[in-house]
């Protein structure tokens, strides 16, 4: 292995020519030369990736992996262009592909060959993971989100997160699932990494949503209140995420302000916080465990009483999310003076209700309830959301 490993590099730090390192391409369609060209990489990936080398040689592999990474994305850009079989170095130097990043980042490689690009900083910290953003380098250039573990101890929840995105991607057409997969996340990736002292995180890289903002984002950006009427088609979306956990026959558990997007001007929703969900076929007896500080008035009572949670919980939380949404006093369920018509303050509250027997048993009902209240109320007019500084 060592020996492949050493003439693998060789090859990688003296070759002129992409064809020394990937082969000769038979004259042949372009799509069928970058089959092959993939195909090579992924021979050469196993040889020099740095879970396949010794402790010793690591550091050298993931320069190695790196470097071949950027070879295969010029060499896939010159079949493109016609020039696969031209020089690629100049000075003695390899000319890798333009990432678009600066020397300020970190580099995650996965078991499948991809490179991720980390921004040195990162964007967010979520419950159990931070948050950067990156770049994938593979097949093509992708924009993602790479979620790594805060702690060894946390990387249940985003096992869990990734097992769920992979159900919902993997539902058939048949499958209810089928109907909502353009709003879930797209689950990239998953693997695991090591950091200080050799301890194992788990990373998710998530297809990035550009423009899509949380709920908690909107609620900082109008410090003096939401319009109602642009709090009414958000509300929706809101309700949207649990019919949609419903659908797909889990508990989502964590319908919060933080873990519900929408595109301020499409409208359209992007359903976040997977991590937390339970399904409630496989552990009809599994109880929500991670209560999230600064939304404990958002669990219902159940909750907060061991119970097995069920889709009326979800219905509690998204009404406590709505009921911000609108201004409201979350701890009293109280909806500010004016805020919107008796038909939505009625539909929003019967949500929140702290027996689980009184609030809505289905959740299209709620939706179609608070839909036609809305739109009897304000009409069904077209609102772009502003956002403030954008």
């Amino acid at each position: 292995m060592a020996d492949e490993f050493t003439a693998v590099v060789s090859v990688l730090r003296t070759a002129t020519n992409f064809s020394v390192i990937f082969g000769s391409l038979t004259p042949a369609s372009m799509n069928i030369q970058l089959r092959i060209l993939r195909s090579k990489f992924a021979y050469l990936a196993k040889i020099v990736h740095p879970d396949h080398v010794p402790d010793g040689l690591k550091k050298e592999a993931g320069i190695a992996f790196h470097e071949l990474n950027q070879l295969r994305v010029a060499a896939e850009e010159a079949i493109r262009a016609g020039q696969y079989d031209a020089a690629f170095r100049k000075n003695g130097k390899p000319a890798p592909a333009d990432t678009g990043r600066t020397s300020a980042e970190t580099v995650l490689y996965s078991p499948g060959g991809i490179a991720y690009h980390l921004d040195q900083t990162p964007y967010r910290q979520g419950d159990f993971s931070m948050l950067y953003r990156a770049t994938g380098i593979g097949v093509s250039r992708e924009e993602v989100v790479v979620k790594i573990a805060l702690d060894p101890s946390l990387n249940a929840w985003l096992e869990n997160e990734a097992r769920m995105l992979k159900r919902f991607a993997d539902a058939k057409p048949a499958d209810p699932v089928g109907g909502i997969k353009a709003f879930l996340p797209v689950l990239r990736d998953t693997f695991m990494v090591t950091g200080e002292r050799g301890r194992r995180h788990r990373a998710n890289v998530i297809v990035a949503a550009p423009d899509f903002v949380s709920v908690t984002q909107i609620l900082g950006a109008f410090r003096s209140g939401l319009d109602p009427r642009d709090a009414a088609w958000i509300a929706r979306r809101v309700l949207a995420q649990m019919l949609a956990a419903s659908m797909a026959g889990v508990v989502h558990g964590a319908i919060t302000p933080d873990h519900v997007m929408v595109h301020p001007k499409t409208h359209e929703a992007l359903h976040i916080g997977w991590a937390h969900a339970i399904d409630r076929v496989a552990h009809p007896n599994a109880r929500i465990t991670h209560i999230i500080d600064r939304w404990k008035d958002w669990y219902p009572p159940e909750v907060f009483q061991k119970k097995p949670p069920d889709h009326t919980t979800d219905i509690y939380m998204a009404g406590k999310t709505i009921l911000r949404l609108f201004g409201g006093d979350t701890k009293q369920n109280i909806f500010p003076e004016h805020a919107a018509s008796p038909a939505i303050i009625r539909t929003v509250l019967r949500c929140v209700e702290d027996s689980p027997a009184r609030r809505y048993q289905d959740g299209k009902q709620a939706l179609d309830e608070l839909t036609r209240a809305v739109r009897a109320y304000w009409g069904k007019t077209y609102r772009p959301l502003v956002m403030p500084g954008v």
